[in-house]
């Protein structure tokens, strides 16, 4: 499934490296996130258990999540819609699970998770996760150049 985004939303996420799925990711595992992860009376404390395990990473993603992600809780800031999320279900499972043991680690340890994204030019989409000592941690998706198309008046990211 392709991600599809208008002109200015595409520069916007070249310029920043935040597109709308790595500011909703931001929003949902970052610092500010920590305190509902951890509250077990909070739309996401119940679910922390979840992230530890490699089956949060499979498709389609569970219903909470999903339910996060479009900002039903108002945590997620900019909502996804259900291109968004239907782009995140194609990705790799081996890259969700590098997401998922991310935000994990960065929850269970109060530290920061950072996600962006970026063109490169290998052939194949990745993600890479860099943990910077005891600070951030930092995840980039890298979407191969030749996989960005312009159809309809949008821009199309090919995944995977």
């Amino acid at each position: 499934m392709a991600s599809g985004m208008e002109i200015q939303q595409f520069i916007n996420a070249l310029r920043t490296g935040k597109g709308t799925v790595a500011k909703a990711l931001d929003d949902l595992f970052g610092l500010q996130a920590i305190p509902k992860w951890k509250d077990p009376n909070s739309q996401l404390g119940p679910h922390l258990g979840e992230l530890d395990k490699p089956a949060f990473a499979v498709n389609p993603l569970p219903q909470w999540a999903v339910d996060e992600l479009k900002g039903k809780s108002g945590l997620v800031t900019q909502p996804l819609n259900d291109d968004d999320i239907g782009h995140i279900n194609d990705w790799p499972l081996k890259q969700k699970d590098g997401i998922r043991q991310a935000a994990w680690q960065a929850i269970t340890s109060n530290r920061s998770v950072q996600f962006f994204w970026e063109l490169w030019d290998g052939d194949q989409t990745e993600t890479k996760v860099h943990h910077a000592g005891t600070g951030d941690i930092i995840v980039t998706f890298r979407t191969p150049r030749t996989k960005v198309m312009y159809s309809a008046g949008k821009v199309q990211i090919q995944v995977p």
